[in-house]
């Protein structure tokens, strides 16, 4: 079992490993992953798992091994919290939250609510005394 987590820390993801965050919060989160047998190879930042899926593909294709960078699929989002992280507990569970994102069944993280803007200040009237 898996001993890396995310968690919520005012809406945003954050990973840990135990109970110690260890990881930037993200907004959203990106995940690399083998089309083919479910096996996530990269999550956390999406910029730099984006760049990181590129960089595999285009390593493959130049290699001469189109097929496998096909393989390669890259995902980022507000994925809710149990599933994200049975991604990282669970070898193949990736497809599974890649096919209700595909299917439009997956739910979506939602953001905290802003607080409220303070009420602007009531104009002063009337007269002062001391």
């Amino acid at each position: 079992m898996s001993d890396f987590n995310y968690q919520l820390n005012c809406g945003q993801y954050v990973l840990h490993q135990g109970d110690t965050p260890i990881h930037k919060v993200l907004d959203e989160v990106g995940i690399a992953f083998d089309s083919e047998n479910g096996v996530m190879l990269k999550h956390g930042d999406p910029e730099f798992v984006s760049q990181w899926a590129e960089r595999i593909r285009k390593k493959f294709r130049d290699g001469g091994f189109a097929e496998m960078a096909a393989q390669v699929v890259y995902i980022a989002g507000r994925f809710p919290l149990d599933d994200l992280n049975r991604c990282l507990t669970t070898t193949g569970y990736v497809l599974k939250l890649y096919e209700r994102l595909q299917a439009g069944t997956l739910p979506q993280q939602e953001l905290p609510k802003p607080l409220p803007a303070p009420a602007a200040a009531r104009p002063v009237t009337g007269r002062y005394h001391r």
